[in-house]
């Protein structure tokens, strides 16, 4: 969207008000506009071109903080469904972690094992497996 395409004035009112254009704000109105409810997003800059535009891209679970879990698996519940509406590019590939030492290997265990409460799909490799899903 260019300036040129902005409404040239204000809407007369609204329910909400959101500050921000970049993922949650833009994600937030979406959801909202989807209920029924009027809302505006003020963004000083470009849509999605401040922090937004800095991730690498991840709606990851794994490693995150246990009481995130939750939160990040419903932020892939609902990446889908944006997915299967239209396509902007998420796909679900997995991630890998390397370990460096036993104790790297320690504290991965330790949060998949706490993490199995909420279902989550993670194991450790051994280096042979490893080498088979990266084989340079």
């Amino acid at each position: 969207m260019t300036r040129s395409s902005l409404p040239s004035a204000l809407p007369p009112a609204v329910d909400v008000a959101i500050i921000g254009a970049g993922i949650i704000g833009v994600s937030t109105a979406y959801a909202l506009a989807q209920a029924g409810v009027r809302v505006a997003v003020f963004e000083k800059g470009a849509v999605a071109c401040e922090q937004s535009s800095r991730n690498w891209g991840w709606v990851r679970t794994l490693g995150r903080e246990l009481p995130e879990v939750p939160l990040a698996l419903r932020a892939n519940q609902l990446w889908g469904q944006i997915q299967d509406r239209i396509d902007v590019g998420f796909r679900r590939s997995g991630i890998l972690y390397l370990q460096e030492s036993d104790a790297d290997a320690a504290g991965h265990q330790a949060w998949i094992d706490g993490a199995r409460a909420y279902g989550i799909d993670a194991r450790l490799l051994g280096s042979r497996e490893a080498r088979g899903l990266l084989p340079q």
